[in-house]
Order: C-alpha cells, then structure tokens, then sequence
C-alpha cells in the first residue's frame, strides 16, 4: 500500500469516527433533556431586537 492509500485510510477512519461521535452525541442529548429545554425562548422580560 502507497504512502497516499495509507493516508487515505486514515482519513476514512477519523470520518467514520467523528460521524460516530456526533450521532451518539445527538442521541445523548435528545434522550437527557426535553423538548422544552432544547428550544431557546426569549424571557418575558427581554425585549424583542
């Protein structure tokens, strides 16, 4: 194998690693907090800009 397949392979497999790490990350956070909290709402008392 070529130093650019060798590379290459390595950038396939931090992909698939980062790609994992963000889907689990998003099921973590959908199951540890509700709806409610993950909506940002402006207090009553903020005015609008």
């Amino acid at each position: 194998m070529s130093a650019a397949g060798v590379l290459e392979l390595i950038a396939w497999l931090l992909s698939a690693l980062i790609a994992g790490w963000l889907l689990l990350d998003m099921v973590r956070v959908g199951r540890r907090y509700s709806e409610d909290q993950l909506i940002n709402v402006a207090e009553p008392s903020e005015e609008p800009k």
